[in-house]
């Protein structure tokens, strides 16, 4: 038994400005690493004297749809990775679900049904992806099994393709059937899963798949920035051979979710009260920027936040990493200890406000600066330089790269102490808890306008249905 593991993964904002090229897409690092946490995942096919063959495996941080050429180019490695590696009994893919190119709405689709007519029906074809994904008929049709991870922050990839490589083998050695079961919730929402009620629902899908029919239970949160048709919370069953029951399994759930519209997510403030309300709590507060997310395809480099925390000095504060190329490169000639006048931010569109002249003090330099994602295996994370200014009370952190804050990582590598701050200001929606959340005494989720709106209803779609909640409830 041989089995291939790689993929092709990017997440696709639809309202993101900053197009997604071949030189976005870098080997992810997920699982590659011979650790014994990583061997654990591969268990299931080493216990039967098979092997993993670990193949190429690219992803690019969230932005705006693939260059059509750059889609082309990367899904023909991929193929042409598997040719040349195989033959394979199985094909587990690292994809993420929610990927659009300029010519290919449906990316995960389309990759799956080529890596399908390259090796034929008898070999087993599965895909593990993140919740925030759009779950179509063609992933279905032309894969034998299809896996999302479940908890928001994602720290449990590992645990997932352990998953799916189980299953692999269950269904090559076994023969077993593997039947799908999808329930539609015609919903668009965020489910953080770290708290209540989310929590108890996804300690229950764990006892509900120790009943040997049911192979597997996926909830497909949607990615609300996409603009698919398949856009929405959907939940995913797969069973041996009751496919009634699964059916009723996935309608139960789905039922449940429902239920649950606005009750999982966020409840964001406007930034000058969650700055009036941070400075009167005790301990550190840990405020999320979630409409300028990288992580979900935002620029990284608005100023709304930015400028409430300079209109309001108090004690010490901390913001980062914003994306600004142009001012890091001129700190690093300014030097550390010196002064200097900037323009910060504001850079890539409207949704990253206006630019903002400060006069501060460089306080630290770090070049190259890479860190490991907490709860991501081995996925590193690079901000390129970085540079930290401080204004007053107030430090800036600003990248050459774009990325989302995952941990206090990025801070410590120019010096900063985040112990030491009353406000920590973080652009990222929520995987920023998986790092932050020993240090945070509390967590504010502030509402600034962005890449990532959480007002839904409001969203310019073209292609999701007007009826999905809350879209149908602003239409009444």
């Amino acid at each position: 038994m041989k089995i291939y593991y790689g993929g092709l993964s990017t997440e696709t904002n639809a309202f993101s400005p900053i197009p997604c090229g071949v030189e976005d897409f870098v080997d992810s690092g997920l699982l590659t690493t011979d650790r014994p946490d990583t061997d654990l995942v591969f268990e299931a096919v080493h216990a039967v004297g098979g092997t993993v063959t670990r193949g190429l495996n690219l992803i690019a941080q969230p932005a705006g749809p693939v260059i059509a050429a750059a889609y082309e180019a990367l899904t023909r490695a991929l193929i042409d990775d598997i040719a040349a590696l195989g033959p394979f009994s199985g094909i587990i893919l690292n994809l993420h679900g929610a990927m659009a190119a300029e010519t290919v709405s449906d990316c995960e689709g389309d990759i799956l049904r080529r890596v399908r007519a390259l090796v034929g029906p008898g070999v087993f074809i599965g895909a593990v992806l993140d919740p925030h994904s759009h779950l179509t008929p063609a992933m279905l049709g032309h894969a034998d099994v299809l896996i999302a991870y479940r908890e928001y922050p994602h720290t449990d990839i590992a645990d997932a393709t352990a998953k799916l490589f189980d299953l692999c083998v269950r269904r090559l050695c076994l023969g077993i059937a593997m039947l799908p079961c999808v329930f539609d919730c015609a919903q668009i929402d965020i489910y953080y899963t770290a708290a209540a009620p989310m929590r108890d629902l996804l300690a229950e899908l764990e006892q509900m798949e120790d009943d040997p029919e049911i192979l597997s239970i996926s909830i497909i949160h949607g990615f609300p920035w996409g603009d698919s048709a398949d856009l929405g919370t959907k939940i995913l069953v797969y069973v041996r051979s009751d496919i009634e029951r699964g059916r009723a399994l996935a309608a139960d759930i789905g039922s449940r979710m429902i239920a649950l519209r606005g009750k999982c997510g966020p409840k964001p403030l406007d930034a000058a009260r969650a700055i009036s309300i941070a400075r009167e709590l005790d301990g550190i507060v840990v405020m999320a920027d979630i409409a300028d997310n990288a992580g979900g395809g935002a620029p990284g480099d608005s100023t709304f936040l930015l400028k409430s925390l300079l209109q309001q000095p108090g004690p010490p504060s901390l913001i980062g990493a914003i994306w600004d190329p142009v001012s890091v490169g001129l700190a690093f000639k300014a030097g550390l200890g010196n002064r200097i006048a900037l323009r910060i931010g504001g850079k890539v569109g409207a949704s990253s406000g206006d630019p903002v002249d400060i006069v501060g003090e460089v306080v630290g330099l770090a070049r190259d600066h890479r860190e490991t994602a907490p709860g991501y295996g081995d996925v590193t994370i690079d901000f390129g330089d970085v540079a930290a200014i401080r204004i007053d009370t107030l430090t800036v952190v600003m990248s050459t790269l774009r990325s989302q804050v995952f941990s206090p990582a990025i801070f410590r590598a120019v010096g900063i102490a985040p112990e030491e701050m009353k406000i920590i200001a973080v652009k990222s929606t929520q995987h920023f808890r998986a790092g932050f959340d020993a240090l945070a005494d509390h967590v504010l989720y502030v509402d600034t306008p962005g890449a990532l709106s959480l007002r839904f209803e409001r969203l310019p779609y073209r292609h999701v249905p007007r009826t999905h909640w809350p879209r149908l409830e602003s239409a009444a």
